[in-house]
């Protein structure tokens, strides 16, 4: 079990956590600051008494950011980062061998009010527009066989699902996948070939596609984005419903269960994290206490909800890895009620 740590900063956003290098020892922590601009900080080495591991200062990635950010592991030592800019456009930052991408930056006309650029130099960027008008923070997944193909989601003015992806290095065209959603989607692959996409439709029932097919409906009434994770026999589907209870149903591989309560009073929507290599889930919400709630699913029964702390402002950004195939470390990021991300690293000992 594990404790919060005080990452500092002041921020407007929930974060976004990432693990990087090899045998995932590296974490990024991501969040908008008050100047609205993205900022990370870098965790080296592990969490815990023996070695409290060394986090970076807060570092300023710029950009003017209207969402909160999504961030995704893209490759050994690299990382892409997503969120909406001023004018709802996709805006993405990119991570590789050790340092941030950066990208010539386009001026206004020069003799305007917002021209800076100083005749003769290139002013540079960390951060490129993709394009596009978001209504919904972005989200994005690695997919494919050789998991090389980076697909982003997000919900579109006419409030259809719109993907761009990555294959090949090449960024496509944005398109369509339809549908009318009332919430930002949730995607998550499986075994690396089945790609799923969630969202709350306007009927208020939580909606999937997989592989590119129809919509379909999994039916209950809810109130939150629904958020889904994958592990080596499951996706699993959480929800907050219309009497804020927990709900959740998974996928085998070839049929859905019916929602099941797992209870509790949500003032937030779940987030969770599964394990690939076992049918090790744990999800989590706040509570009416503000404090962060969880339980912990191990291949055939749920644990009683048990409480993480607080005060918070956002439930926790979280994630699975297995550094030096150590057993399975989930590490969670926060933002607490003095708006500084909090993190918190903990295993199954």
């Amino acid at each position: 079990m594990g404790f919060f740590r005080s990452l500092g900063g002041v921020f407007t956003s929930p974060p976004a956590v990432v693990p990087w290098g090899t045998a995932d020892r590296f974490l990024f922590v991501f969040a908008v600051g008050t100047d609205q601009a993205l900022w990370y900080a870098q965790l080296d080495g592990l969490v815990d008494d023996e070695n409290p591991g060394t986090w970076s200062k807060w570092k300023s990635l710029g950009g003017v950011v209207t969402s909160a950010p999504h961030a995704v592991r893209s490759g050994e030592s690299a990382v892409d980062v997503f969120a909406a800019g001023p004018h709802s456009e996709l805006l993405h930052w990119e991570f590789r061998d050790g340092a941030w991408t950066e990208w010539p930056l386009n001026p206004p006309i020069a003799g305007s009010a917002l021209f800076v650029e100083p005749v003769g130099v290139e002013v540079r960027r960390y951060w490129e527009s993709l394009g596009g008008i978001l209504t919904s923070p972005p989200h994005a997944v690695m997919f494919g066989e050789q998991n090389d193909i980076l697909p982003v989601f997000a919900r579109g003015t006419d409030h259809g699902l719109w993907v761009k992806g990555r294959v090949a290095g090449v960024w496509q065209d944005w398109e369509t996948l339809g549908h009318t959603l009332q919430s930002a989607p949730h995607a998550v692959t499986w075994e690396h070939e089945t790609l799923a996409i969630f969202a709350l439709g306007t009927d208020s029932a939580i909606w999937y596609t997989m592989a590119s097919s129809h919509w379909h409906s999994l039916g209950g009434t809810f109130t939150s984005a629904p958020y889904a994770v994958a592990t080596w026999k499951h996706i699993h589907v959480f929800a907050r419903d219309a009497h804020s209870t927990l709900r959740h149903c998974s996928w085998d591989g070839s049929s859905w269960t019916n929602w099941e309560s797992l209870g509790g009073i949500l003032m937030s929507r779940p987030t969770a994290n599964g394990f690939q290599g076992g049918d090790l889930v744990h999800v989590f919400a706040l509570g009416t206490d503000s404090a962060i709630w969880r339980r912990r699913w191990v291949g055939d029964s749920w644990s009683d909800w048990h409480s993480l702390g607080g005060p918070f402002l956002s439930p926790p950004a979280t994630m699975t890895r297995i550094p030096d195939s150590l057993l399975p470390t989930r590490d969670l990021a926060a933002l607490r009620t003095d708006h500084a991300v909090w993190h918190m690293e903990e295993d199954d000992t």
